[in-house]
């Protein structure tokens, strides 16, 4: 599995990304990103692992948006001294 971030400033524009994949090789021989696939689908039945659910990023994200504001309005204050 790979996890990342990534942050651009494009014009005074301050953007942020993260980022999962998690890559399998279906029987086929085609590799997929089953960490998107689980993230975008329905809900579905006898996930592997307990609390596997659909939009697995999305939820704790709306969760805790004030709390991560309040973190970059933070670390935006430090950086300004």
């Amino acid at each position: 599995m790979t996890a990342g971030k990534k942050v651009t400033n494009e014009n005074g524009q301050i953007y942020g990304e993260v980022f999962y994949s998690a890559t399998e090789t279906s029987a086929s021989g085609v590799r997929f990103n089953y960490a998107l696939r689980v993230h975008e689908m329905g809900e579905y039945k006898n996930p592997t692992t307990p609390g596997t659910r659909p939009k697995f990023l999305s939820r704790p994200l709306r969760t805790n948006e004030r709390l991560y504001q309040r973190f970059i309005n933070d670390a935006i204050r430090r950086a300004l001294g």
